[in-house]
């Protein structure tokens, strides 16, 4: 990861902290990584351009997320558990967004090993949908019908798995500093 950048904005701040951790506290130390990781980055929208703090743009907060969510895959794909993971990666809501067919339609990506590259899934689906998923590969069976009855994201992954390092984009840092080089 670049050094170089002056003013680093907070999510791609805290992936360079969460990276530190799990380098330490799982990488070096030897322990296992838990079979279950949930990582929660606040930057998901567009705000208010605070400048001072990084974000010179409405959409800086948006890239921030993008760039840290490469920096923490880029990562991932380097340990030696990439070839077990699957990274799934979703809003916390649609916050009732003009989407063209639902308001409440959000997106859902997946990354990782197993996933089919370039797929976009037809399935319908929903959070619980997402959970069903989840706990398949957990082995963990359904809290309630809600699970139970979804429909899973199986068809978005291949039957071997492309243990391929994940390479962040470099990162424009006109988003952080726009009079910047």
């Amino acid at each position: 990861m670049e050094e170089s950048v002056g003013s680093l904005a907070a999510e791609w701040d805290r992936a360079r902290r969460l990276i530190r951790e799990f380098q330490s506290r799982y990488v070096e130390s030897g322990a296992d990584l838990p079979r279950f990781v949930q990582i929660y980055l606040p930057n998901g929208r567009a705000a208010k351009p605070r400048p001072a703090d990084g974000y010179p743009y409405e959409e800086s907060y948006l890239l921030d997320n993008d760039n840290a969510v490469g920096q923490i895959l880029e990562f991932f794909s380097s340990t030696k558990w990439w070839g077990q993971m699957a990274v799934f990666l979703t809003s916390d809501s649609a916050r009732g967004g003009a989407d063209h067919i639902d308001a409440y339609r959000t997106l859902l990506l997946a990354a990782g090993p197993w996933n089919k590259r370039n797929y976009v899934s037809h399935t319908n689906t929903g959070f619980a949908g997402l959970v069903k998923t989840i706990f398949e590969i957990l082995h963990v069976p359904p809290m309630n019908l809600f699970d139970a009855s979804a429909a899973d994201l199986s068809d978005c992954f291949q039957r071997q798995a492309d243990a391929a390092r994940y390479a962040a984009a470099a990162v424009d840092t006109r988003v952080y500093d726009p009079g910047g080089k």
